[in-house]
């Protein structure tokens, strides 16, 4: 949670991506909200494939599979002629599987998928795609140095 308290939408350093397949590209940043108003995670889109309707993120969990902990790629499979559609929409297909962290612990009531967290806490606003301002980034960057 640390590295979150950056993404703050609508100030400064960030401008919020309308919810859009169309309107994404490589670098966005997707902020899964918890409860409450706070960002619990973060994942950055590598790429998009508008042909074959995948798009590609990395993040960093525990709440993967084994064998998926720490940093990894993830996917999401859409309908490439429907690419208008929110990423909220049930016909996107988030492939990450959310597990329990530790071997004999509870699992999630909620979630079983990224899709599923990032759809969740709409009564806080839910989850939100970012996109750097980098110009602003980097002048308060040289003002902090």
């Amino acid at each position: 949670m640390i590295g979150l308290w950056f993404y703050k939408p609508g100030e400064y350093n960030v401008e919020v991506v309308e919810d859009k397949i169309e309107n994404l590209r490589p670098g966005d940043i997707f902020l899964f909200r918890g409860r409450g108003e706070i960002f619990r995670h973060s994942a950055v889109i590598q790429s998009i494939d508008f042909v074959k309707g995948v798009i590609r993120y990395i993040q960093c969990t525990d709440w993967a599979p084994q064998i998926e902990r720490g940093v990894h790629e993830s996917f999401i499979n859409f309908d490439p002629s429907n690419s208008g559609i929110s990423l909220k929409n049930k016909s996107v297909e988030w492939k990450q599987e959310i597990y329990p962290t530790f071997v004999g612990e509870a699992g999630l009531k909620y979630w079983k998928n990224d899709g599923d967290r990032y759809r969740a806490y709409r009564q806080s606003g839910g989850s939100v795609i970012v996109r750097l301002k980098l110009n602003q980034v980097f002048q308060q960057a040289a003002l902090l140095t």
